[in-house]
């Protein structure tokens, strides 16, 4: 698929539906927002610590919102300042280790061409640097123990998540008509 929205659309249809749900149910779905745009030197340092240029898609997301925690109500966005360093990067490492331990799993992309970019309690989800470019980006993959799903770059992934987080608060907003919220 083409690109049709801007990033900045993108971003902020996801902070309407994120917010959304937050209204409706804030304590089971805090308020998050997305990091301030990052920068050329932000860029630039992610791109030197991980030792290559970011995803031309992705990089084109994290100038938008650098980072968002629990942004589709499951995992944290990396910002540029936890490529390669700090605490999510780490638990997104230790994840794909465990993931790849004892080989990796039908469909898995190779491990030393994959980067995390979202990571949650128990999955990563990775751009395969190695894999086709499609529209200016190159595939997504959501990983646990085994293949969640696949996208051919950010833009499709980032539509993915839109989805599930409209379906969500549908969901959300219904269990608050019937009362179970």
């Amino acid at each position: 698929m083409t690109q049709t929205l801007s990033w900045g659309v993108l971003v902020g249809e996801m902070l309407a539906r994120r917010l959304s749900i937050s209204q409706i149910a804030p304590a089971m779905f805090p308020e998050t927002l997305p990091g301030v745009r990052a920068t050329d030197a932000d860029i630039a340092e992610a791109s030197d610590r991980l030792g290559f240029d970011l995803d031309p898609q992705h990089e084109a997301v994290l100038r938008e919102g650098n980072g968002w925690a629990d942004v589709f109500a499951y995992g944290d966005v990396l910002a540029t300042s936890d490529l390669g360093a700090g605490p999510r990067w780490k638990r997104a490492d230790a994840l794909l280790a465990s993931y790849y331990d004892d080989g990796p799993a039908t469909g898995f992309p190779p491990r030393d061409r994959v980067y995390p970019i979202h990571v949650a309690d128990n999955a990563v989800f990775v751009i395969d640097r190695s894999g086709p470019v499609t529209d200016g980006g190159q595939p997504v993959f959501w990983l646990s123990d085994e293949l969640l799903g696949e996208w051919p770059n950010v833009y499709e992934y980032w539509l993915a998540g839109l989805t599930m987080l409209e379906r969500l608060a549908a969901r959300v907003a219904a269990d608050a008509r019937a009362g179970r919220i």
